[in-house]
């Protein structure tokens, strides 16, 4: 869990299998993480993603 801790407080696109035929993807400000979850701020309401269904994450910005 310490790697995730580069990833706090910036904001971050995470590709996500959700069981779908494709890939999905989300783009928010990481807030925080557990043992299992991200925890997602997005425009209007807050989200938690499944950490072994996560593909990738990439820092887009610095959450400023």
């Amino acid at each position: 869990m310490e790697s995730w801790k580069e990833f706090l407080e910036k904001n971050i696109k995470v590709i996500y299998d959700d069981g779908g035929e494709h890939p999905s993807k989300k783009v928010g400000l990481l807030s925080g993480f557990t043992e299992t979850h991200f925890i997602l701020k997005l425009n209007s309401h807050t989200e938690a993603i499944l950490l072994s269904k996560i593909l990738r994450v990439e820092v887009i910005g610095d959450g400023n």
